[in-house]
């Protein structure tokens, strides 16, 4: 979120990106990641914490979002929101699927 070198090869394709801006959402975000889903526990009102951080950038327009940590998947699915959820993990494996059979 905080390290712009993804997010400016978005912005460099006309796609505005909005992460959220204030430190301490930030900082319960990578909370959330390091103390909790890197270690399999999954708590659902850290789930809700998430999904209210993502609807707060939907009420400023986001249109979809993107899941940029492998970790977030373990909480956040498709079904959560009504906007489309592109899950990096998942999109990453494919990639690599059709990198090996040359497709």
């Amino acid at each position: 979120m905080e390290d712009r070198f993804i997010t400016q090869k978005i912005v460099n394709h006309g796609i505005e990106v909005l992460t959220p801006n204030n430190e301490q959402a930030i900082g319960e975000l990578h909370r959330i990641i390091q103390k909790e889903l890197t270690y399999g526990n999954i708590i659902p009102s850290s789930k809700d914490y998430v999904i209210s951080i993502i609807k707060s950038l939907v009420d400023k327009g986001a249109n979809g979002v993107v899941l940029g940590c492998t970790e977030f998947p373990l909480i956040i699915n498709a079904s959560d929101f009504n906007i489309p959820v592109f899950n990096t993990t998942e999109i990453h494996a494919q990639a690599g699927v059709k990198f090996i059979l040359d497709l």
